[in-house]
């Protein structure tokens, strides 16, 4: 049965009947040896592939002209000897093609993209390509920074992504003396981490699937279009990728239990710059200068737009905002901001609840605050909390994977599921009347933090570099007939 056609996603037997297609031009390209099950049967759908591993045949060696230098890799997939040599290659440091489908990093500004482009120092050349579904637009090539050209696909539909990430790659970073990449890496194991398999193939170059979201979650299958087809393509990409890169140890073990062929992962946590804010001081110790008249401060900081969840905040802080000297600072701007300064007025709480403007250093507001409150749970949100927990400050959270990945609720933070405003009221009051529980929580939080993120930037790049260029320090992308 098709991976498209066995899940409960309704999107239109036209549409699953395009993507099968689709996915058999690939899977049946003729200059791409994928692994059938015999000679005899058809390959109908890609659960009916093996991996090239298991035939050993010398016709499905891919990588049969690349000479292999082995060494020990670490658990950040550390180097301790020569790369792989190339034949079409004579550069030091590594050439990648970054494979993505978000469309957040056609914006300069993005953070995720600015947050790659600054690695570029790292690599000889860095190529990203960036896969839209935008159908007869034009093809954009962009130099964005030294050495770092951006690249935008179009397409009528997802499905199609790889043929026009081959179509790029043929025009753009084919040369005489072959593909120009040494690495290809999908930052995300859906439709970038198939194209990224795909091109893999088509031009024998090793490939890695990073993964930072649970696709298992509740969260991912309630908020995400088609999540039931993405799962069974990032099951379908990762049980094959010859080197996988997850962004938590809590990912690491549900996707090793999802997915029992997948090689090890290799784990490697997003960065946060926290140097600063490892140090802030506490509320008491900063002077208590912004907030002087009020003996509780309770700080929820976020985007004031339609998915803001401002709202629960308030109704679960309302009847400890009757006490003045309680008082809650929102620090956010957007379209919902007037309709939460209406709903503070309804609940007769509006002279305990103050909307400042955001700031570029968030830390001027957390050594003012007694807690964090957070009740949004979008990827913003996460990075909020992550930085609020590393200024010290008690966080009070509305749950979701990463929050369950990273703290323990009772031990370092308190965590409610998002729609119990019950519970987040009765928590909430517990952090007002038990210092003991703030002190504990504030340590407790801090450390995990530490514990979980690296701290020294240059540190991180050099653990992203060695995780990426890892595959080239083992033969784990060759077919099994090729190893010793």
């Amino acid at each position: 049965m098709s991976p498209l056609r066995s899940g409960k996603d309704d999107i239109g037997d036209i549409s699953i009947a395009r993507a099968n297609a689709a996915l058999d031009e690939a899977l049946n390209d003729p200059e791409v040896k994928w692994n059938k099950p015999g000679d005899d049967e058809e390959v109908k759908n890609i659960n009916d592939l093996k991996d090239t591993t298991e035939t050993g045949s010398d016709d499905n060696d891919l990588y049969s002209d690349v000479e292999v230098k082995e060494g020990p890799v670490s658990a950040y997939g550390g180097r301790s000897d020569s790369p792989l040599s190339f034949s079409s290659t004579s550069h030091e440091k590594t050439r990648v093609l970054f494979i993505t489908s978000d469309v957040s990093f056609l914006d300069p500004q993005a953070k995720e993209r600015k947050a790659l482009v600054e690695m570029n120092h790292l690599f000889d050349e860095m190529h990203i390509m960036v896969l839209t579904e935008q159908w007869q637009s034009a093809k954009a090539v962009k130099r964005i920074a030294p050495q770092t050209w951006l690249y935008t696909t179009a397409s009528q539909f997802w499905w199609q992504f790889h043929v026009s990430a081959l179509s790029i790659c043929r025009q753009q970073l084919v040369f005489a003396e072959g593909f120009r990449p040494d690495v290809i890496v999908a930052l995300e194991p859906f439709s970038a981490g198939f194209t990224a398999s795909y091109l893999a193939k088509r031009f024998k170059r090793p490939y890695q699937v990073q993964m930072k979201v649970n696709p298992w979650s509740k969260e991912f299958k309630d908020k995400v279009k088609y999540s039931g087809i993405k799962i069974r393509f990032a099951e379908y990409v990762l049980g094959r990728s010859p080197s996988v890169c997850v962004a938590s140890q809590a990912l690491r073990k549900i996707a090793t239990q999802k997915v029992p062929k997948m090689v090890e992962p290799i784990v490697l946590p997003p960065y946060y710059d926290m140097r600063n804010l490892l140090q802030t001081p506490t509320r008491k110790e900063s002077g208590n200068i912004l907030f002087p008249q009020f003996s509780f401060v309770i700080l929820y900081m976020a985007r004031l737009g339609p998915e803001s969840t401002l709202f629960r905040v308030l109704d679960s802080a309302r009847n400890l905002l009757h006490n003045p000297g309680v008082v809650l600072v929102v620090v956010g701007d957007g379209p919902m901001k007037k309709h939460f300064q209406e709903r503070a007025q309804m609940l007769g709480i509006s002279r305990q609840v103050i909307f400042k403007q955001p700031i570029d250093d968030p830390v001027y507001y957390f050594q003012n605050a007694d807690i964090f409150f957070m009740s949004d749970t979008n990827p913003e949100s996460d990075e909020m909390v992550i930085k609020a927990a590393a200024a010290g400050l008690p966080l009070l959270l509305a749950e979701n994977q990463l929050r369950r990945d990273l703290f323990t609720d009772g031990e370092d933070v308190f965590m409610s599921v998002p729609e119990d405003t019950v519970e987040f009221s009765q928590k909430l009051n517990e952090f007002v009347n038990n210092n003991a529980i703030r002190a504990q929580f504030r340590e407790g939080a801090r450390e995990v933090i530490a514990q979980s993120f690296h701290e020294d930037p240059a540190v991180y790049q050099e653990a992203y570099l060695n995780a990426i260029e890892s595959v080239l320090y083992t033969n784990s992308f060759l077919p099994l007939s090729a190893r010793e």
